[in-house]
């Protein structure tokens, strides 16, 4: 029950950290295929990007951001990347070209 109690606790805490923010959202580019922020890996924490999209809506660079990150394992790294690296934004012309913004996405370890 304990464990139960803790596992909810870390959950829900670092649930709340996980978004998308930058240009993209003040933007209004919205998502059109994408999962959940939260993912389950080999460590707890937060992983924080750096993205561009471009004109077709596709993610075409990503930069790992440490300094706002809790994990810094590569293979955790690696692992959210290609978690999220087919989400897709909506088409566009009226964006930049390569539009910014920041995924953060939670990884929990799994059981």
């Amino acid at each position: 029950m304990k464990n139960l109690i803790i596992g909810c606790c870390v959950f829900f805490t670092f649930g709340a950290f996980a978004q998308l923010s930058g240009d993209i959202v003040r933007d209004g580019r919205q998502l059109v295929k994408s999962d959940s922020y939260m993912m389950q890996g080999s460590h707890t924490g937060k992983l924080v990007f750096d993205i561009a999209v471009n004109a077709e809506g596709e993610i075409t660079a990503v930069k790992f951001v440490p300094s706002k990150s809790t994990i810094t394992s590569t293979p955790a790294r690696i692992k959210a990347q290609n978690y999220f690296a087919d989400w897709k934004f909506e088409k566009g012309t009226a964006f930049p070209k390569f539009h910014q913004g920041t995924i953060a996405i939670t990884m929990v370890r799994e059981l």
